[in-house]
């Protein structure tokens, strides 16, 4: 076998495994949209999330945080004394670990808009 075959075939291996883990990935896609005018911030979980999102809501300091679970394409609102803080965010119905979700990937401050699409390996 030369080496131009066997680096073929070493290349055709390595972009079916590529394909096979895109496709076993876990996705999450969700908004966060703060409106100033109302203090409102809504929460909405994207068509192409793996599953359900789930959100925990609360202040840095929150012993318990809110949990919302939202089904792909849907939102929830937070009204203006709910919106201070921070949120993190998850895949499925398994509440983020809080308050050590705070320094991931999937967590920011309410208050912030920000669109994120993110994939668990």
């Amino acid at each position: 076998m030369t080496l131009r075959t066997r680096c073929l075939i070493m290349l055709a291996c390595l972009l079916s495994t590529a394909a096979a883990s895109a496709k076993d990935a876990t996705w999450l896609h969700y908004r966060v949209a703060a409106d100033d005018a109302s203090g409102r911030v809504t929460l909405s979980c994207g068509e192409g999330t793996s599953g359900a999102c789930t959100f925990a809501v609360g202040g840095i300091d929150a012993v318990k945080p809110r949990t919302l679970t939202i089904a792909p394409g849907s939102s929830s609102e937070l009204g203006p004394d709910e919106a201070d803080g921070r949120y993190c965010a998850s895949v499925g119905e398994t509440q983020p670990e809080w308050p050590a979700c705070l320094n991931g990937p999937t967590s920011g401050v309410l208050r912030k808009s920000r669109s994120v699409d993110f994939r668990f390996w």
